[in-house]
């Protein structure tokens, strides 16, 4: 999957922003892909099949963008002959797994349920679909995201901008605003293909953590 970097919409933020540094634009194109990414939950992966080990309940998960998961979407269990067939496994009740945070590099672990426990080893047993946000700081996304929302993303760092400080030359709290909607208007686009897809809001990783229901980041 090839990637894009921010600074492909620098062309269309800066002739409204007279004066604005480049690091400033970057700065707030990262939070307000962030911010987008978190409101609308458009951001779907499914992982590299993971090899089910007999009698072990828990795995990592590893993704490799700059990214971090937000909640996990669904979980197929496969048989060895499923796996030859090229068949899409079972998918498992939301009940019977759960997403916990760790200190091991990829950050993530998958735990089944007791009653989901292999019997056996199989390759490429475990299939795993997540959504996912981007680190802090991440200046990358995947092409096909930045394509097609890059609207949204553009309105919440035109936002962050232009009404951050009224000294800044660049400051028009009247055009900001009518960037905040026009951004808001492509979150619920957003939300909306998610539906499409037969995807209700996630079940998330860590309530405490991730829970901006209508809200997103603020600052």
């Amino acid at each position: 999957m090839s990637i894009a970097v921010y600074d492909d919409l620098h062309e269309f933020m800066v002739p409204e922003l007279p004066g604005c540094p480049p690091t400033l634009i970057d700065q707030a194109l990262w939070r307000a892909g962030r911010e987008f990414i978190d409101r609308s939950k458009v951001w779907e992966e499914t992982l590299d099949a993971i090899d089910l080990v007999a009698d072990q309940t828990e795995y990592y998960l590893s993704v490799a963008w700059q990214s971090v998961i937000d909640a996990i979407l669904e979980v197929r269990i496969n048989t060895a002959a499923g796996v030859t067939a090229g068949t899409d496994g079972t998918r498992i009740s939301d009940s019977l797994y759960w997403l916990e945070r760790t200190y091991s590099s990829s950050g993530f672990k998958l735990v089944l349920a007791d009653s989901e426990t292999p019997a056996e080893a199989i390759t490429d047993g475990l299939v795993v679909k997540v959504s996912m946000v981007p680190t802090f700081g991440s200046h990358v996304l995947p092409q096909w995201l930045l394509e097609r929302y890059h609207e949204g993303i553009v309105g919440l760092a035109m936002h962050d901008l232009m009404s951050r400080n009224p000294d800044d030359s660049w400051s028009n709290p009247s055009r900001a605003n009518y960037y905040r909607k026009r951004a808001m208007n492509v979150v619920g686009s957003g939300r909306s293909d998610r539906i499409q897809k037969g995807r209700a809001r996630p079940r998330g990783l860590l309530e405490d953590e991730y829970e901006h229901e209508g809200g997103g980041f603020e600052w």
